[in-house]
């Protein structure tokens, strides 16, 4: 018969990291919560009072208008990183900063993530994109002498057009149109 661990014999589950688990001089960033589409105006607010902060970018293609145009967009929307670049910046501005909500806790402690994570979101850019279509969605054509047709978004060409597999006079054909006169089915 195996013995019952105890509670203290139990490691426990942090899904970031805590502060208690990091091991002594390994630098830690904390995960900020910002006001809901206010992510770049914390930034500018913590880094004013002395914090070095990460905002990770995605380029993303949305429609506006009825035109399609890439955008810059957080990649975790309502979050940052931000660590005291000084070392001696108090953590309790972060609260009353403008922009933010506070500290993401675990167990009254607040989340960190390690510096090794940091840098390779640094190192990744805005290689982060996000197309409205992918190869293999259905799309319709919403105007030109093809409107109406349904067929499936094979890949974008370029950033104003598309190419589109339609299937018309009992063939396939792939047909190269612009962007924004294809809209997503269903």
């Amino acid at each position: 018969m195996s013995e019952i661990p105890t509670a203290a014999a139990i490691p426990p589950i942090v899904p970031i990291e805590s502060p208690a688990s990091g091991a002594v001089g390994q630098v830690r960033w904390f995960v900020g919560y910002t006001k809901p589409r206010e992510e770049a105006r914390a930034q500018e607010n913590l880094m004013r009072q002395g914090f070095e902060c990460h905002l990770p970018l995605i380029r993303t293609q949305k429609r506006t208008k009825g035109m399609l145009a890439w955008r810059l967009e957080p990649l975790f929307p309502r979050y940052l990183f931000l660590r005291p670049a000084s070392g001696a910046a108090p953590m309790d501005r972060v609260r009353s900063t403008l922009g933010m909500t506070g500290l993401v806790r675990f167990a009254g402690l607040p989340a960190t993530v390690a510096q090794a994570v940091i840098e390779e979101l640094k190192a990744l850019g805005e290689e982060f994109r996000q197309a409205l279509f992918k190869p293999g969605n259905s799309v319709r054509l919403a105007d030109g002498p093809l409107a109406g047709l349904e067929g499936i978004f094979e890949r974008a060409d370029g950033d104003a057009r598309a190419i589109v597999l339609l299937e018309f006079l009992s063939r396939e054909h792939r047909v190269s149109v612009p962007m924004e006169s294809v809209t997503a089915v269903g």
